[in-house]
């Protein structure tokens, strides 16, 4: 077996035959079995509606719900646009360029996976970590579905090879691709948010890689540069600080609710989401009334459902603990229903043991200061945001292909025979 896995780990382009492999295999569940299943599964393509955003963005100019033109600020403007270039494109062919593109941007975050690996460790590492993430079933079935999440995958996967890429050889340049691709990444998802500070604190702080606090603080202009347009668009249209959109506060809520629901279902969520999403209109229907903007809608409903959360915080902060203790579980393993948790679970609950593993070495080995102590760090800061407002499985999808690197990172003297690494 170590033979076969040194012979094809030496082949010439053996990296992009796996993303070709990833991509084959996507494609092949999006437009084969999953056109058959999703009824059964009751899996919606487009059940957060980015698709009438990409419409409005394509036929009105601006993100709005297609076929109505006002704006509107709980998305951010990445995705939509990802949607809506993918229309103009292929003059509406929906959901299927998108499906297909997503394909294309799987087969890329595995080919990203083998050139981490290679680079941190050696190309058995590489091989066995992005032939798992081509095959691996759960980053495979979101390719077919329009969520925000197989793009964020790709970005978080790319933020960590861009840091990778600057610290083998530090350069303005290379600084400006970090910043760029961290910018990107808030505009699609305001999780990433904090990791316009966090990354340069974390590139600063690496001390096995040269690249100094100079160039890792530059990261934050870059990307600063990139957010503040849409965060002066925000401005603009309502006389608010939004940096990217709003939505904390219902998913805060719909948070809360399942604390309270939870041992009615344990192992599933579409239920509990449900009840929360009745219990949020009926909280915010009595003070939205007369003909509002939608974008004035939207900052009313948040402001009620933050304040209504802050408010339960205040009063009973035990319940606050509790639910940071019952979200730490289900970001990794809650799906819709309780046969899709246990589905998700076999592949997730083993990785997720294994990556605690890989961070329990690196924190004995005291190498946390090193670039794949910052890969750790990422991993587990991006879990922490999510804590305090809503987590279920999907949430998690981002974190698989980096932890799979640190998982066979952490095989590594196994992998290689006992041999030392390249």
């Amino acid at each position: 077996m170590r033979k076969l896995l040194k012979y094809l780990s030496s082949l010439r382009y053996v990296g992009c035959y796996v993303a070709l492999v990833g991509v084959v295999l996507s494609a092949a569940v999006s437009f084969g079995v999953y056109p058959k299943v999703a009824v059964v599964a009751d899996a919606p393509v487009d059940p957060d509606e980015y698709g009438v955003l990409g419409f409005g963005l394509w036929k009105n100019g601006t993100l709005s719900p297609y076929p109505d033109d006002q704006p509107t600020i709980r998305r951010g403007p990445v995705y939509p646009a990802f949607v809506a270039a993918l229309l103009m494109a292929t003059n509406g062919w929906y959901p299927y360029s998108v499906q297909a593109a997503q394909c294309v941007l799987f087969g890329l975050t595995c080919l990203m996976v083998f050139w981490i690996s290679k680079t941190l460790w050696n190309a058995n590492v590489a091989l066995l970590a992005s032939g798992v993430c081509a095959f691996h079933p759960f980053l495979i079935w979101y390719t077919s579905r329009i969520w925000v999440e197989t793009l964020t995958t790709f970005l978080f996967t790319a933020l960590f090879a861009s840091a990778l890429y600057l610290s083998l050889r530090p350069t303005k340049l290379r600084t400006v691709v970090v910043g760029c691709i961290l910018g990107i990444s808030v505009l699609s998802k305001a999780t990433f948010l904090p990791f316009i500070v966090i990354v340069p604190l974390l590139l600063g702080w690496v001390k096995d890689r040269k690249i100094g606090w100079r160039l890792a603080w530059g990261t934050l202009p870059v990307a600063l540069v990139i957010v503040f347009p849409w965060t002066v668009r925000n401005w603009n249209l309502t006389g608010k600080l939004i940096p990217v959109h709003l939505g904390a506060g219902y998913t805060c809520y719909i948070g809360d609710s399942v604390v309270e629901t939870w041992t009615q279902s344990p192992f599933s969520h579409i239920d509990h989401f449900h009840i929360g999403h009745k219990k949020a209109l009926s909280l915010m229907e009595p003070s939205i009334t007369g003909e509002l903007k939608r974008w004035e809608t939207e900052v009313l409903s948040e402001s009620i459902l933050r304040k209504d959360c802050i408010a339960r915080y205040v009063e009973d902060p035990w319940f606050f603990v509790r639910k940071l203790a019952l979200n730490s579980w289900r970001f990794w393993i809650i799906g819709g229903t309780t046969p899709k948790t246990a589905l998700i679970s076999i592949v997730q609950i083993p990785l997720l043991v294994f990556f605690m593993l890989s961070t329990i070495r690196t924190l004995k080995q005291k190498r946390l200061r090193t670039i794949q102590g910052t890969m750790l760090s990422l991993v587990w800061l991006y879990f922490l945001f999510h804590l305090p407002v809503l987590a279920k499985a999907r949430l998690s999808l981002p974190l698989v292909p980096t932890m799979l690197i640190c998982v066979f990172g952490l095989l590594e003297s196994a992998l290689n025979g006992g041999e030392r690494s390249t």
